[in-house]
């Protein structure tokens, strides 16, 4: 969403013009080969970690690799306490996944991957949650943004993130890649122009373009990401299904995120709940994927029964009554929510509703007319329901990191923000809790769009304009603490027992910087509900304990075993291909160990089947009739994989 009106004065957004400033495309590393993508971990558990890769290589058969996996305390690798093999399958565009287990709580790790010519990727770190009854962590640290096109400018934000060296996590709420290059955003553009992904193929290639940046290679290597998608990372195309298919089986190819067993073709369903000791609670929400239809709402909203409905879901009804059930039963001291869009109301000329929290006067939607009725503000019944929620459980301790507007805010989260019954912005009345929405990554905002140059930096006169504009929405908004329509970055959430402080950090994104600024902070108190009113002139404290970095180079792992991973000699054909009946036989060369024998579809879902071993044959049986079409078999050994394709008649 980009703002289009502003605090009572509409801004007409002139004819977009491509400004032409192509530059070369990103280019692979060769110091990483063959892992060129660098690593990544994400979705920490009290024992573990996905950890990820891509493998590229040369692989005429199109057959899968097998791959040594370390886990280490330490950054030399001496103190392994964990090792395995993984399998890089065309399946999955040769990314590779380990779910690690069985590891400490609260602790750093490091790992790598090697492949049999011992040939190592760079190490990464990633870090374990501490115990949800662990009371002696007192300290937790994230950076968060959204919207990071890679079109519209260079990732120094993601640069800055990777240098910080006491993070627990970074919380990226949507839009990690971009499907298209807007008009505004021409500024990093590679030859030839990057069209639309339209299928799996073109999604991966996407991914395969995003993850050669060096910035986003660093910043995956060092922290682990906590990610959910929005409607660029997944755009859904209603009379595409190729198209949507595609973009969600490379997202969860290309993202370390926990693959969950929900059908692919449907969604993946990535709403979670993340535990960091007894101190906070971080909920992961989709609102992309669940909501009831936008059409019905009102963009001229003060009387709108649409947008004030009680029985309209944003985050779905099973999400919802997941989130539900999971505050009932919350004990942390904070409670974190990640969503795609703002949550707290942003409205131009307010009216109060003048009831309390639990009155709803039938037609009236809180607080006036919205400015994006696809945000929370379109969903005013599930937001209330959600609010009384938390007052319900006493629970002042709330926050949300948010994304999707191109701009930054901090605001307090009230439904009614110009209900003098209902909210004071000195001692929060009702309000919940606050919100910290730290503008995009590099995507346009407001002094870009005035500009509608289509590249470049924007005169200084858009940037007066914009600066104007963020003013006069706090003035109309007492609810908004801070507002900025011009700057770019990525937040800091910094929690402890006492105190929550939000920080807004400032890069530039047209030319390749290594200085940033704190623009703007601020704290909440213990119990307040609110933004305190007075900013933070310093930096909030790091941790007490920062582990080291992981080195910046692949390390040498010439000395490191990796004669196991060596091909096995042995075949296996499919009888008969085409399958024209309800069963069909694999003939194995040798008398292999199979592991597991599985049928996919062409989106990767496991197609019900038994399986029975007859000497060197498995029979494979349906338990459904299959469509006919072409389906992948694939069959894992001790550490190697076998895929064939098999075609149904």
């Amino acid at each position: 969403m980009l703002l289009v009106v502003v605090a009572g004065f509409f801004v007409q957004l002139q004819a977009q013009s491509f400004k032409e400033n192509r530059r070369a495309g990103l280019k692979e590393n060769e110091d990483l080969a063959p892992f060129y993508h660098g690593v990544a971990s994400g979705d920490p558990t009290t024992e573990g970690a996905i950890i990820w890769t891509r493998y590229t290589d040369d692989n005429p058969s199109n057959q899968p690799v097998s791959l040594l996996y370390l886990v280490a305390t330490d950054t030399a690798l001496q103190n392994v306490v964990q090792e395995g093999v993984a399998i890089a399958s065309p399946l999955n565009d040769y990314t590779v996944k380990v779910d690690l287990q069985d590891l400490q709580p609260n602790t750093y790790y490091y790992y790598v991957f090697a492949d049999r010519f011992g040939r190592a990727s760079l190490i990464g770190r990633t870090k374990t949650l501490a115990l949800p009854t662990d009371t002696s962590y007192s300290h937790f640290r994230a950076a968060t943004m959204s919207c990071s096109s890679i079109y519209s400018g260079f990732f120094n934000g993601y640069a800055r993130v990777a240098e910080r060296n006491d993070l627990d996590a970074v919380i990226h709420t949507g839009d990690y890649i971009y499907d298209f290059v807007d008009g505004n955003g021409n500024n990093r553009i590679p030859d030839p122009y990057p069209e639309t992904p339209k299928n799996l193929e073109e999604w991966r290639a996407r991914h395969h373009y995003y993850e050669l940046d060096m910035d986003a290679i660093r910043m995956r290597q060092q922290h682990p990401l906590i990610v959910i998608w929005d409607n660029h990372d997944v755009d859904d195309y209603a009379d595409d299904t190729v198209s949507y298919n595609g973009a969600n089986k490379a997202f969860n190819e290309w993202i370390p995120i926990r693959q969950n067993p929900v059908p692919l073709v449907d969604t993946l369903e990535i709403y979670r709940k993340l535990n960091f000791g007894s101190l906070v609670e971080l909920y992961m929400l989709d609102c992309y994927s669940y909501h009831d239809d936008f059409s019905g709402s009102n963009a001229n909203n003060i009387n709108d029964d649409v947008i004030d409905d009680a029985d309209r879901t944003y985050m779905g009804r099973e999400q919802r009554d997941w989130l539900f059930d999971n505050l009932d039963n919350s004990t942390a001291n904070w409670r974190m929510f990640g969503t795609q869009k703002m949550m707290a109301p942003w409205c131009a000329g307010c009216v109060p509703d003048l009831g309390g929290p639990d009155v709803d006067i039938p037609g009236l939607n809180d607080f006036g007319n919205v400015f994006n009725t696809k945000a929370w503000d379109g969903f005013q019944g599930e937001r209330r329901a959600l609010f009384n929620k938390l007052r319900e459980n006493g629970f002042k301790n709330n926050c949300t990191v948010s994304g999707d507007a191109h701009l930054a805010f901090f605001a307090d989260l009230t439904e009614d923000p110009a209900n003098p019954l209902a909210y004071n912005p000195v001692t929060g009345g009702d309000a919940v809790g606050v919100e910290l929405l730290p503008s995009s990554l590099t995507r346009e905002n407001l002094d870009e769009i005035l500009a509608a140059e289509g590249g470049g930096k924007p005169d200084e006169q858009f940037r007066v304009a914009a600066n104007a504009a963020a003013e006069a929405s706090n003035q109309t908004n007492l609810h908004h603490v801070y507002s900025n329509f011009a700057d770019h970055g990525y937040g800091i959430i910094d929690i402890t027992p006492e105190r929550l402080v939000g920080e807004f950090w400032v890069s530039e994104k047209i030319t390749v910087e290594s200085e940033e600024e704190m623009a703007a902070a601020y704290t909440s108190n213990s119990g307040t509900g609110i933004w305190s009113r007075i900013p933070n002139l310093a930096p909030s404290p790091g941790k007490d304990f920062q582990a080291d970095p992981a080195p910046q180079s692949p390390p040498d792992l010439s000395e490191v075993s990796v004669a196991s991973l060596a091909p096995i000699e042995a075949t296996i054909t499919v009888i008969p291909n085409p399958v024209d009946a309800g069963s069909f036989t694999v003939k194995l060369t040798k008398n292999l160990a199979v592991g597991s024998v599985r049928v996919l579809d062409i989106w990767g879902r496991n197609f019900p089947i038994t399986t029975e071993k007859q000497g060197d044959h498995i029979v494979v049986n349906f338990n459904q009739e299959m469509a006919a079409g072409n389906y992948i078999l694939e069959v894992t050994g001790k550490q190697q994989q076998w895929v064939r394709t098999i075609v149904v008649r």
